[in-house]
């Protein structure tokens, strides 16, 4: 996410000792400091460690045309090497810069195909082929074959209907504050369980003021998650650097790599104050865990060498994999499925999905178009009322029993959706699962009303 060429010196290494196609990655934002020269200085550098091809990774879909134009051009013509556009449709610019990158030289693009493209996806494949070559470009792509694969795509996004919540239309917003989608709804949620959601405009303007602070990283995973979370905090605890993540310090020292730009020396003081910062590459301090982790997997069930990698990176992810997969093989747990389940077949008692409700005289016809996935809100519901589309997320309060006598139901309070609640003095209601990795005060202290307790 950083551009530091260091963290990436070793993987080039040995995928060309490997006879490997090697790609450089620029992680694409925009900054003081992330200027076209800014760029192609990163590409020469990764060329000078072997690279085959230069790939300009938009993640934000914030890549502008004439950026495009401008960088894929100085690319070609001082790093002279073949280049590839990765960009989300997020804002709806991608396929411009796509065109624009293509008239620059830049030789490969990524599409989706249209029943699974935009937004946060890439452009669609059918679109940027059919562009290409009115425009004159040769596009060895079959779009018959295309279409067939597009029908095929679409039956099969029915079956995941209920899991798609992504936002519906382009979000423009992204060119303004650079933060991605998932980030924003990530904040929103965290606001409303700290009865603050009026900080919203607050937490952009600091997510700036955060970024600035550590050197302009991009917003991207890691480094989203790392300035996103310090800017809520300094918003919610109405003094900045009050609290300090484990993340951000881990940054600051180094450990993450070289930041695009100095971090301010009032920053650094304040975070880990005479702390050392590291000047050799982050891994460089690392030991070897392969061997480590590869008897680990194996005695956790591991069977091949891809289960190997999966236990070095996701240890309790795929130990619990290795424990399901014996179990389906001893004929203990049936294989995940995913069905595609109407309304109808979700409510046991038949439940009416299209009806008549009179309110103050007034009479609507109502239909239930759809569920979505459950979200920390609540689950979406999707209802026509008199024909028009509406929103809403429902939040169960209480749940009753196919056949349950409602006179027999706890009092009203009792129970809150299926999440356990704070019911006794001295609990703690959390709004997402987790654990505790740091109590934040201690007996006596004087507690606010917005403010972090535990972490």
């Amino acid at each position: 996410a950083l551009n530091d060429v260091r963290n990436m010196e070793v993987a080039i290494s040995v995928a060309k000792e490997c006879g490997k196609t090697v790609k450089g990655v620029l992680a694409y934002t925009i900054s003081p400091v992330h200027t076209v020269d800014y760029y192609v200085n990163i590409a020469k550098k990764l060329k000078d460690l072997g690279v085959d091809i230069i790939s300009i990774k938009d993640q934000a879909g914030i890549l502008t045309p004439k950026v495009s134009f401008e960088l894929v051009s100085r690319l070609k013509e001082e790093v002279k090497l073949p280049v590839h556009i990765h960009a989300q449709s997020t804002a709806a610019l991608a396929e411009m810069a796509y065109l624009k990158g293509a008239e620059a030289g830049a030789e490969i693009i990524d599409t989706d195909v249209s029943t699974w493209a935009w937004l946060t996806a890439h452009p669609a494949c059918e679109t940027m082929v059919y562009s290409l070559k009115e425009l004159g470009y040769e596009v060895d792509i079959d779009l018959k074959i295309i279409e067939e694969v597009a029908d095929y795509l679409k039956e099969v996004r029915k079956k995941y209907k209920k899991y798609d919540t992504a936002q519906k239309w382009p979000d423009a917003q992204v060119l303004i504050h650079q933060i991605p989608g998932g980030m924003m709804s990530n904040f929103i949620a965290q606001l409303k369980e700290n009865d603050a959601l009026d900080k919203l405009d607050e937490v952009k303007e600091e997510v700036a003021r955060v970024r600035e602070d550590l050197g302009y990283p991009p917003l991207v995973t890691p480094t989203s998650q790392i300035v996103g979370t310090q800017a809520l905090l300094n918003v919610l605890q109405g003094e900045r650097y009050k609290v300090v993540t484990k993340e951000v310090k881990d940054y600051v020292k180094g450990l993450y790599g070289r930041p695009p730009a100095p971090i301010k020396p009032q920053i650094i003081e304040k975070i880990i104050g005479d702390e050392e910062i590291i000047q050799v590459r982050p891994a460089d301090l690392l030991e070897p865990e392969l061997d480590r982790c590869t008897k680990e997997a194996y005695e956790a069930g591991a069977k091949n060498p891809e289960d190997v990698l999966s236990y070095c990176l996701f240890p309790q992810v795929a130990k619990e994999f290795f424990e399901w997969r014996e179990a389906y093989e001893r004929g203990e747990a049936l294989p995940p499925q995913v069905e595609e389940i109407s309304v109808e077949e979700e409510c046991p008692t038949k439940a009416p999905i299209e009806f008549n409700i009179t309110l103050h005289g007034e009479q609507y016809h109502v239909q239930i178009a759809g569920v979505g996935n459950p979200i920390e809100e609540g689950k979406p519901y999707f209802i026509r009322i008199d024909g028009k589309l509406e929103e809403a997320l429902v939040v169960p309060i209480r749940e009753i029993e196919v056949g349950e006598n409602y006179e027999s139901l706890p009092e009203a309070g009792a129970v809150v959706g299926k999440r356990p609640k704070a019911v006794d003095v001295g609990d703690v209601s959390s709004p997402m699962p987790g654990k505790v990795v740091s109590i934040k005060v201690s007996s006596g202290d004087k507690l606010k009303k917005v403010m972090f307790y535990l972490l």
